[in-house]
């Protein structure tokens, strides 16, 4: 075969993949304001098999000092099946800062009218949504496409490593360095050395920023806020709202 058709091969199935990805996730699109992290690949589909998910997230579990989300719960073990730290982007900063502002007692990021969802409650959402946006080919859209239509287009774009410390498949930081992430003792040298750590995140972050969000915004009816400071001035007003204060005694 010759280089030309090697080439016409390799960009036929890219625009396929993508296609599928847009045909596949097009009602997550709308899922934006209830959950802030169902289009951006619920990190594992833990919420059918488990007690704790994407779904449960507290508003304790935001990294304000790395932009992301820690999606091990508070008090929760690591197990073999990684949880990990995803990145948060684009309109995610937005739609966290409004979830942390409005959550109830519970603290749940994911909610409505103040009170957390749970895994059941959650899927009907989805599956509503679904229905609305694509009529009888909504059975086909659950946690399960949703996460893998982002693995799917990061696949295409970001290092091998990088994808598997996201989804989960790997393990990127040890028990001592997420509780660091966690405990930030305010030190400078330590956030310095958290962020090094966090590395493998930032192909995963400029692939979000400069290509997913905006392919989401084409199929997407809602204003995700791109272009401008929008979202990243309501992230930095939460962290500065609800970042936990570190007080300095004098012994």
């Amino acid at each position: 075969m010759s280089q030309g058709g090697l080439t016409g091969d390799s960009d036929r199935s890219r625009s396929e993949r993508e296609a599928r990805f847009v045909r596949r996730d097009r009602c997550s699109h709308r899922c934006m304001r209830i959950s802030a992290s169902s289009a951006h690949a619920s990190a594992r589909s833990w919420v059918h098999r488990k007690k704790w998910g994407g779904i449960d997230m507290t508003t304790e579990q935001i990294l304000w000092d790395f932009d992301a989300l820690d999606m091990l719960p508070i008090g929760m073990r690591q197990t073999t099946k990684y949880r990990p730290i995803v990145p948060v982007t684009g309109p995610m900063k937005w739609a966290v800062a409004e979830a942390v502002a409005t959550a109830g007692r519970d603290r749940k990021l994911i909610h409505f009218r103040a009170q957390g969802l749970t895994g059941r409650n959650g899927t009907q959402i989805i599956h509503r949504i679904a229905k609305s946006a694509l009529g009888s080919a909504a059975d086909k859209v659950n946690w399960y496409s949703i996460r893998h239509s982002l693995i799917d287009f990061l696949e295409m774009r970001v290092p091998g490593r990088s994808l598997s410390a996201m989804a989960g498949h790997v393990a990127a930081l040890d028990t001592r360095e997420r509780r660091q992430l966690r405990q930030n003792d305010g030190s400078e040298t330590t956030r310095i050395y958290l962020r090094a750590k966090l590395k493998h995140l930032d192909p995963i972050r400029r692939t979000l920023e400069n290509e997913w969000w905006r392919e989401i915004q084409k199929h997407c009816k809602t204003d995700l806020r791109l272009e401008g400071l929008a979202s990243e001035r309501a992230w930095l007003d939460a962290k500065q709202m609800h970042k936990p204060r570190k007080h300095l005694i004098n012994i």
